[in-house]
């Protein structure tokens, strides 16, 4: 315990103080030296509840929409192959040309090479969003926007998010279909902010029709 230039002072102060209110210099002196010795209790970090990958979809599929031009959307659900991107792709930061780190796929258990789960088919989550928000998904749907001219609507296709080890991080395949040759699919790598949202970090391209 360390006393400073000011405690001393006041210290040496106190033995001035007449002998009958010794009593009070006492509990004086011993009230300095408590609140010269005391620290700050340290901030108690508070975990962050664990997430399913259908409450990252929910959290995706809330910040896509924000985003998507006015137009008629329609989400697909069948099921696609979660692909691996290849050891050249060029990740972006989302919007925009520039070029930033992907995923540490380390971090992940594993892209599977089977068939990935549809988010819209596995979330019950996802589906009720969808509802309430009137947007139509499935496979009737679909069919009902296709014409011998194109779509009339735009098709959203997205997988269940893998996520990492830790939690913190999450991957979703995307596919966009616009017109039967305008479209496309990519990944995106997803972080966890310290407020518990999800946020797009980084897109990756995979095919374009």
């Amino acid at each position: 315990m360390s006393v400073s230039y000011e405690n001393l002072h006041l210290a040496s102060a106190l033995h001035a103080v007449p002998r009958d209110t010794r009593g009070m210099k006492r509990i004086l002196v011993t009230a300095m030296m408590a609140i010269s010795s005391c620290s700050p209790a340290p901030v108690k970090q508070v975990a962050r509840p664990p997430q399913s990958p259908c409450d990252v979809a929910v959290a995706w599929l809330d910040e896509t929409l924000r985003g998507v031009p006015q137009r008629k959307l329609v989400f697909d659900d069948h099921d696609r192959a979660l692909r691996e991107p290849g050891p050249r792709a060029i990740w972006n930061a989302p919007g925009t040309d520039q070029v930033v780190s992907g995923p540490d796929l380390a971090k992940f258990a594993g892209i599977p090479q089977e068939t990935a789960k549809s988010a819209v088919g596995a979330c019950p989550t996802v589906r009720t969003m969808l509802d309430r928000r009137n947007i139509a998904h499935g496979t009737k749907a679909v069919d009902a926007v296709a014409s011998p001219y194109g779509l009339k609507a735009t098709v959203i296709n997205f997988s269940l998010p893998l996520l990492s080890k830790q939690g913190d991080e999450a991957i979703v395949m995307v596919s966009r279909q616009y017109e039967p040759l305008n479209g496309g699919g990519y990944l995106e790598h997803l972080k966890r902010r310290p407020d518990g949202r999800w946020t797009v970090v980084a897109v990756t391209g995979l095919w374009v029709s």
